[in-house]
């Protein structure tokens, strides 16, 4: 029975963790803008937060070669597929993150990204498809925090409670971003940087919690 009850005390202060964590770092993200330097190192391109993000998409991809082979043999068909999802969804991440490897290589972005803001081959920061992306990252920030709230029975199709509140931050955030913040200014927009590390760990957790099943 004690045991039991460490383990169930041990689970809540994790959980206590999860929750609290991506809003505190809501709060030292918002004060670091305060002061430029500090803020660039955390949020310009191949900083801190962006690589942060990436390590998190190879995570989960790395979960996913190890657990899709054991779950599907498991007959745990739902898990497996739900697993390949994310992982599908961290590698096209992974990839508008790192511009599909234009700055790591250096190669010229095609014609095709001629009006890209940054100069990139990335979707997202293409004129219109912005948006798009926002709407999307709005859609799965909803999506796992209302979820997990409304199912009480535990499904590989719905992220684990304790997530709740990363997912609230990418939620709140890109609803700034559609209903308010049009004209962002350079600190509102890469604030950006802490909401999608926000969802890129949810989605790493979300994984782990699937392929250890």
């Amino acid at each position: 029975m004690r045991s039991r009850a460490r383990t169930r005390a041990g689970d809540h202060a994790r959980d206590v963790a999860l929750l609290a964590v991506p809003l505190l770092g809501s709060v030292l993200v918002a004060l670091a803008s305060r002061r430029e330097g500090l803020y660039r190192l955390l949020v310009r391109e191949d900083a801190v937060l962006e690589w942060a993000q990436v390590t998190a998409y190879v995570a989960v991809l790395v979960l996913a070669i190890l657990g899709v082979p054991r779950l599907w043999g498991a007959g745990d068909r739902t898990a497996a597929v739900v697993v390949v999802a994310l992982a599908a969804a961290a590698l096209v991440s992974v990839g508008e993150e790192l511009a599909w490897g234009q700055r790591i290589v250096g190669f010229d972005a095609p014609g095709a990204f001629a009006d890209n803001r940054q100069g990139e081959a990335t979707l997202h920061n293409e004129p219109g498809l912005d948006t798009v992306s926002h709407v999307v990252l709005l859609l799965a920030g909803v999506y796992g925090t209302v979820m997990p709230l409304v199912v009480r029975r535990p499904t590989p199709l719905v992220p684990p409670r304790a997530l709740v509140g990363f997912f609230a931050v990418v939620a709140a955030y890109f609803a700034a971003r559609l209903l308010g913040l049009r004209h962002p200014t350079y600190i509102e927009a890469k604030y950006s940087e802490w909401p999608e590390l926000c969802l890129a760990g949810a989605t790493a957790a979300w994984c782990a919690s699937l392929a250890r099943r």
